[in-house]
């Protein structure tokens, strides 16, 4: 895109001479889009932000590239005295601000030719824009300079936003990263945010991070307000006021924290009492394998309903959703098929009813005119199959609300690919003991840090990040009689239905339960911040939920 060049002058001249021939200010607006609309955002910026006291001085707004922003690039501008055009040079800057759009990683994908630095490094091409942006501006702002931005959470806890998170490590330090916890800042959009403070790195011996949430609803913010949190965030220290909760970390106790792969939300609650547990965990994977749930496509070929002939053992239990789940332990009531005999052995075996189900979607075909033959074809399946081995043991919603919890199936069943399913991977796991592992505090904390909130308040997470660093207490630490004890108390539980995370936390029997857990591993002194420090995280996520928000007040 080519700079822009004294638009704001021209248009806030239009404008004027509009209303002063009676057109009314929102006609006059609508003319001046009418005739320009890649230039109206840059307009409506020059008129705003000129005074009297600026007349007949160059405006220096212009609409460029960022990716082609360097230090010495010739800008142009017009000068309003004469209309002559005034050539001025990039310098590199002492501080930039922005509210970076919200541009997701699907779109940056496509559009990746446009970021230079994706071809040169090992950039991710999953980062959203705003990552690409913020690595760039590298170049162009001074040493110790100060980079101010706004940007969407999803960068605390995600695959791709821990490569971004190593990249910028090498290039900024990271000053201070404020959240809202206390509802969304940008009322109309779903996206939850942050503010991101960086400075341009020089080596200093004790850097340190803070991590801030605002207390009140933006709509109730006023100047002393604003100017106690900015107090607050600049003190560098670890309190809690009627303005903001803040807690600051040094990098090594970050490092130390962050190989736990529970990305950066969970350190805007106390997190410090994690060191003092490490010793007690296991990667999760190292006893289950842990993976999305099977995604096949064409749900109503797998997924059959009506009035159907297919042979009973071409059926097998599958779990679609977490929402009709109610307890700890559940068994899905809908069918897959799950076939895995070709068409000759079928037909050798008189499997007639698999035969026409089979027959009945052979000569589908999708919305691009593709056959369902070609379309879900597979390395080593065939196109109507889907194999036993994706199944689960233990599921995990994807996108859990109000209540956080691992169900465990009564028989292993196939698991939708919205859910996160999760399968024994040898006969010495105890799986009714890591189950009750997964669902103790110190579990569902886990899942709370290990993903972000999004803009309607459920929780984001992936199940490959999952796989790779869930970790969860290690039931090979235990006495055989902690171990039968704890699977007793957490029978007890799953005797009843799921309540939602404050409840949960509040009954008789959970509580038991949880205190006999941490005992068992020597860590029971940490209940209090355990609990404190989910519940803190869990109050943020949810109050990006104005229904949640509404009625907790």
């Amino acid at each position: 895109m080519d700079p822009c060049c004294g638009t704001g002058t021209i248009a806030k001249e239009s404008y004027n001479l509009k209303i002063e021939k009676g057109i009314s200010p929102d006609r006059a607006l609508e003319s001046i889009w009418a005739s320009d609309k890649s230039q109206y955002p840059l307009q409506l910026c020059c008129m705003a932000l000129t005074n009297p006291s600026s007349m007949g001085q160059i405006v220096q707004i212009f609409n460029y590239d960022v990716f082609k922003l360097e230090e010495g690039k010739d800008i142009k501008f017009i000068d309003p005295n004469d209309g002559k055009t005034v050539l001025k040079k990039i310098a590199k800057m002492d501080c930039i601000i922005s509210n970076l759009p919200f541009v997701k990683s699907t779109s940056t994908e496509k559009s990746g030719e446009h970021i230079p630095h994706l071809h040169t490094s090992n950039t991710s091409r999953r980062m959203d824009l705003f990552a690409h942006i913020i690595i760039h501006l590298h170049s162009i702002v001074k040493d110790n300079g100060i980079v101010g931005i706004i940007v969407s959470n999803s960068w605390l806890s995600t695959e791709w936003g821990e490569s971004f998170r190593k990249k910028i490590k090498k290039m900024f330090h990271i000053e201070m990263i404020i959240t809202s916890g206390c509802g969304k800042w940008f009322k109309y959009t779903d996206v939850a945010t942050n503010i991101l403070i960086l400075k341009k790195k020089i080596p200093r011996p004790k850097d340190q991070t803070a991590f801030i949430s605002t207390t009140k609803p933006i709509d109730k913010w006023n100047d002393a307000y604003i100017d106690n949190v900015v107090l607050n965030a600049f003190s560098y220290e670890t309190r809690s006021t009627d303005e903001t909760n803040c807690h600051v970390l040094t990098n090594s106790q970050l490092k130390k924290m962050e190989e736990l792969s529970i990305g950066l939300s969970p350190f805007f609650s106390n997190a410090q009492w994690i060191e003092g547990v490490q010793k007690n965990l296991i990667k999760a994977s190292k006893l289950l394998q842990i993976g999305r749930g099977e995604r096949r496509g064409w749900n109503s070929l797998f997924y059959p309903s009506g009035n159907h002939t297919i042979e009973r053992e071409y059926l097998k239990p599958v779990l679609r959703t977490m929402k009709n789940v109610k307890r700890y332990v559940s068994q899905p009531s809908s069918m897959a098929f799950c076939c895995s005999d070709d068409i000759k052995k079928l037909k050798s075996k008189n499997k007639t009813g698999a035969l026409s189900w089979i027959k009945k979607f052979s000569k589908i075909k999708n919305k691009k005119g593709k056959s369902l033959k070609e379309t879900l074809s597979r390395p080593n399946h065939l196109w109507y199959e889907m194999k036993q081995d994706t199944q689960a043991d233990i599921v995990l919603g994807m996108n859990p609300d109000e209540r956080i919890f691992f169900a465990r199936m009564r028989s292993r069943s196939f698991v939708d690919q919205r859910l996160i399913r999760m399968t024994k991977r040898t006969k010495n796991t105890d799986i009714q003991l890591a189950h009750a592992l997964l669902n103790s505090i110190f579990g569902l904390y886990m899942v709370e840090s290990s993903g972000f909130g999004r803009g309607l308040g459920v929780l984001d997470l992936q199940p490959k990040r999952l796989n790779q660093g869930l970790y969860m207490l290690n039931q090979h630490l235990l006495s055989d009689k902690d171990a039968m004890e704890i699977k007793k108390l957490f029978k007890k539980i799953c005797l009843r239905d799921v309540l939602p995370l404050e409840a949960e936390l509040e009954s008789e029997d959970r509580t038991q339960f949880d205190l006999y857990v941490l005992e068992a591993f020597g860590i029971k002194s940490y209940y209090p911040h355990i609990r404190g420090s989910l519940l803190d995280l869990y109050r943020i996520r949810k109050s990006f939920d104005t229904k949640h928000r509404n009625k907790s007040t």
